[in-house]
């Protein structure tokens, strides 16, 4: 199995400057968790993420915001991308970088099509998905675990 070791938001939605996040310490898997008040990038790093692994964005779509809005405000013209590395040598690094000249189709880096492969389910849980679920019964909680582990297409 290929473990995250560190994911890179640069010049994407609302982080500007340059955001290292290292999944790992002392050679070991670790968490990490996001805090921060409104307005300091957390959702962004969620929509980088899913931009990464998935291409899209969607919850800015089902908005009417389309490819875009992904570059921060003040981001140069090519000055945004996600980066992932992982474990396994064969995937390695990864990334997506936001193309002016062609909004809707990003530039590739590395083996991105072997990495999404491996994520066959989101790998992210938004606030609104939290909220939702404590308004589901208890056998649509169970259904979106399921889908949310996988276990379900």
């Amino acid at each position: 199995m290929a473990n995250l070791r560190r994911l890179t938001i640069t010049g994407f939605r609302g982080i500007l400057a340059r955001l290292d996040l290292d999944f790992h310490s002392n050679g070991k898997p670790q968490s990490v968790i996001l805090y921060g008040g409104n307005g300091t990038g957390k959702s962004s790093v969620t929509d980088a993420w899913e931009w990464l692994t998935t291409g899209k964005i969607m919850h800015l779509a089902r908005e009417g915001a389309e490819e875009n809005a992904y570059p921060h405000m003040a981001a140069k013209p090519d000055g945004t991308s996600v980066e992932a590395e992982f474990s396994d040598p064969a995937i390695g690094t990864v990334g997506l970088a936001f193309n002016a000249k062609r909004v809707t189709i990003p530039t590739l880096r590395g083996n991105l099509l072997a990495a999404r492969k491996l994520l066959t389910h989101p790998c992210h849980i938004r606030y609104g998905d939290l909220t939702r679920f404590v308004f589901l019964r208890k056998s649509e909680r169970y259904d979106a675990l399921a889908s949310l582990m996988g276990f379900v297409p």
